[in-house]
């Protein structure tokens, strides 16, 4: 079999597993439905603040503890010792 002949065959077998991917992928998305977010109304609360010597991490509930919102100075994206500055908490 000649070099080209086998390039030829490596092209469509490259291009065939590429579809066969595509087919997979578009499957998959067909399947997956997005769960609506509701937006609840709430008018009272609480904070949970936990400052460590490395991060600050608020949390937000509602009155039965289910949590509503949080944020950390590491999710914010300050990394290392910024982390732990009174900046970063109040960005979080």
């Amino acid at each position: 079999m000649s070099r080209k002949k086998r390039m030829q065959k490596k092209a469509e077998k490259a291009k065939k597993a590429e579809q066969k991917r595509q087919a997979y992928t578009a499957k998959v998305a067909a399947k997956v439905r997005k769960k609506k977010k509701s937006k609840r109304a709430v008018t009272e609360g609480k904070v949970y603040i936990k400052s460590t010597f490395n991060n600050t991490m608020i949390t937000v509930t509602d009155n039965q503890g289910d949590v509503l919102s949080w944020g950390s100075a590491g999710h914010a994206g300050f990394k290392g010792s910024k982390k732990s500055t009174p900046y970063a908490a109040s960005i979080a």
